[in-house]
């Protein structure tokens, strides 16, 4: 009897340090990673779904199928979606730079975050 409410005094005790040790351990998030990718597939979607894609001024432009005109472009620490430069979309946050290279099938895409992690994708133009 004596041991067994010892051995519950100790499980007592030691039980907050045991939540606390597990508090400190760090998981990597992979939610920056997930945001970017989600991006390059918008990227990709409006690619197919448009009539034309093409990049000037490190903005890339889709001549959509209604005759409307969206830019994705880099807006001070984030990179949005404009269709006829009325308002806008919000596709990812904390961008400390995004680039845009045209090549002869497509445009390579990099993006930069602020925590300094670089993503790069091409996206193939389907005219």
């Amino acid at each position: 009897m004596i041991e067994l409410l010892l051995t519950l005094m100790i499980i007592t005790m030691t039980l907050p340090f045991v939540a606390l040790f597990f508090s400190y351990i760090n998981t990597p998030s992979f939610e920056e990673d997930m945001s970017i990718q989600q991006f390059f597939i918008f990227l990709r979607n409006d690619a197919l779904l448009a009539d034309n894609v093409y990049s000037e001024n490190n903005k890339l432009f889709f001549n959509l199928t209604t005759n409307e005109i969206a830019k994705i472009e880099y807006y001070p620490s984030l990179i949005r979606r404009q269709v006829n430069g009325k308002g806008h979309e919000i596709y990812v946050r904390d961008i400390a730079s995004l680039t845009i290279e045209s090549l002869p099938y497509g445009s390579k895409i990099i993006v930069q975050t602020v925590k300094g992690e670089t993503y790069e994708k091409t996206i193939a133009h389907y005219d």
